[in-house]
């Protein structure tokens, strides 16, 4: 064998043996990993452990991939922009002429307030402002402004010598049915030549607007006749309602119809045992803010009466002063004529002892008096309270009374 031959043999032989001893080795080291969990160092022997836990396994770590952004495709940049134009301004169509609406139905249409709401007084439904010292004042004419309202009122006469004149105030005197058998004189028994008189009335009026209310009035009658004996009791009850044609802020024009029912006893002197209705005009004006004049012109109509009753015409006016006018308290002086024209009917003279024609007999009376209002104002003109005080003369010789003293409160609502 030659030399080469030999040594090639022996570099065989040696690469075998170097391989057999890496394998050896590497099978062991796998074994000792399984075992232990970590590997032999270099030139370390192989330790061989039969009681060594099993090796324990590291779960792997999962990253999240690394996104990269992407740019659309229509969002690059182009290459050649485009050119904007400059916009040309628009020019405006014609406009063309708009139809005229329709009107709509009267009962569609706004209506305007017939007062003006500043402030104020509510009657009924409706708001309005008086002039600054305007409102009822008077205290003999029936106020023209519908309103809601108590009133309790006193008065004393005295003097009455022709109390069934017309049977205004009673009666057709029951001297006739006594000497003469006549049973249409349901009056007191003896022809009566004096009579003094006290009544209280209580007045409730409720507004259910500015236009329109309705009133009931129970007056409770004393009387001091000279010769027959003297009564008291419920007098003809009344009731009624107000319309008012003008409501302006300083004007009033209403229609008043007031019902008297024969609820007095007659017999006794408290009632004229008859029913009478009585249909009338009211006027209110403010003359300027502290000045006002009132007005009324009624006519007393008896229905169902006898001989001795007729029709009485009654007319008045007066004025009214705002004096004072504070805040807390208000004070009016009133100044009123009021005047009774008998257009027919009869009444029995006791002086005379005869039965005297009242036709055309006319009774003019003059009255002086004060209003004063106090606590708050519902609306200027109109206090929450006000009390009247007056005085009444006849000026003629012919009367209803010849003195009268009336007292009176009212509340606004």
């Amino acid at each position: 064998m030659s030399i080469f031959r030999l040594s090639r043999t022996i570099r065989q032989w040696l690469f075998a043996g170097s391989v057999g001893v890496a394998l050896i080795a590497t099978t062991d080291s796998f074994a000792q990993i399984e075992k232990t969990g970590h590997r032999p160092r270099i030139g370390q022997p192989i330790p061989i452990c039969n009681d060594c836990p099993p090796p324990v396994v590291q779960p792997p770590v999962m990253r999240p991939p690394v996104m990269q952004p992407v740019t659309p495709p229509n969002m690059l940049p182009p290459s050649n922009p485009p050119v904007i134009q400059p916009m040309l301004p628009m020019q405006p169509a014609p406009m063309q002429p708009t139809p005229p609406m329709p009107e709509p139905p009267v009962f569609m249409q706004p209506q305007q307030p017939l007062l003006t709401p500043e402030s104020g007084l509510a009657l009924g439904d409706s708001s309005f402002a008086l002039s600054e010292g305007g409102g009822p004042k008077a205290g003999y004419i029936d106020p023209a402004i519908p309103a809601s309202r108590i009133r309790v009122r006193y008065d004393s006469m005295y003097g009455n010598n022709r109390p069934d004149r017309a049977e205004f105030f009673y009666g057709k005197c029951g001297c006739f049915r006594n000497g003469n058998g006549d049973e249409q004189a349901p009056g007191p028994p003896l022809a009566e030549t004096n009579v003094d008189t006290q009544e209280q009335l209580t007045y409730i009026e409720y507004a259910t607007s500015n236009r329109f209310s309705v009133f009931t009035e129970v007056p409770i009658r004393f009387i001091n006749p000279d010769l027959n004996r003297n009564a008291s009791g419920v007098g003809d009850l009344q009731f009624g309602f107000k319309y008012a044609f003008i409501a302006e802020q300083d004007e009033f024009l209403t229609f008043q119809m007031r019902t008297y029912v024969p609820t007095g006893s007659a017999g006794d002197g408290l009632g004229t045992n008859h029913f009478t209705l009585e249909p009338g005009f009211l006027y209110y004006r403010a003359l300027s803010d502290r000045l006002v004049s009132e007005s009324e012109f009624r006519v007393w109509i008896p229905i169902g009466g006898r001989d001795f009753s007729g029709t009485i015409l009654r007319y008045g006016t007066g004025l009214s002063y705002t004096l004072i006018n504070e805040e807390c308290y208000r004070f009016s002086p009133v100044l009123e004529v009021v005047g009774w024209t008998v257009t027919n009917g009869m009444g029995f003279n006791a002086l005379a002892n005869r039965t005297d024609d009242a036709s055309g007999a006319t009774i003019i009376n003059a009255k002086i008096g004060g209003r004063f209002g106090f606590g708050e104002q519902l609306t200027p003109g109109f206090s929450r309270y006000d009390i009247y005080a007056g005085y009444g003369r006849a000026l003629t010789g012919e009367v209803w009374y010849e003195n009268l003293f009336r007292l009176e409160g009212r509340i606004n609502f």
